[in-house]
């Protein structure tokens, strides 16, 4: 018995022009890539002062003021990069230290686990004023929304962050594959 076997025609170049060549699958990007970046900020200024020598930054929430939080969705596996900017800050006095920490909920993925880790500023002068800027990069997170802050704090005088609120203070998130 014989059979006969029939195939539609297909036109090889409509098929091959319906790829999407722009986008490469998640599980095929190299190591290091960025897979998403958003920026998150404030307007507002807003005074800290913790009256404390020692006060930890890495011990508590409570060691600071919540400055920035934000929600972000990453893949199974992947490490997020932080970026942080504080604006212009204040400081009342020529003893005041401002030192800022961040956190994945409530765990510091900054590096140090001493008081004060993170960045540990120092103002010499009364009415003096900086930019604080901080990096760091977290282990593998699981897939989901994860909950970011970076929290402020200051002892031996008050220090305002976003002074002026005329430079936003900025949070840049960065996905990276692992």
């Amino acid at each position: 018995m014989t059979i006969k076997v029939s195939k539609p025609s297909i036109n090889l170049r409509e098929k091959l022009s319906e790829l999407d060549f722009d986008k490469v699958p998640f599980q095929k990007m190299p190591a290091g890539s960025v897979l998403q970046v958003k920026e998150f900020g404030w307007d507002s200024a807003l005074a800290v002062s913790i009256g404390s020598t020692s006060t930890s930054v890495n011990s508590t929430l409570a060691g600071g003021a919540i400055l920035i939080t934000a929600s972000f969705t990453v893949q199974e596996g992947s490490k997020v990069v932080a970026l942080f900017g504080s604006g212009q800050t204040n400081a009342s006095g020529s003893s005041t230290n401002p030192y800022v920490g961040m956190y994945v909920g409530d765990t510091p993925f900054h590096k140090g686990s001493s008081t004060h880790s993170g960045t540990h500023h120092w103002f010499y002068n009364a009415d003096s004023r900086a930019v604080i800027t901080m990096q760091a990069m977290t282990t593998a997170l699981a897939a989901g929304t994860h909950t970011f802050k970076i929290v402020g704090g200051s002892y031996n005088g008050i220090t305002t962050f976003n002074y002026q609120a005329m430079q936003q203070g900025t949070l840049i998130l960065m996905e990276v594959t692992q």
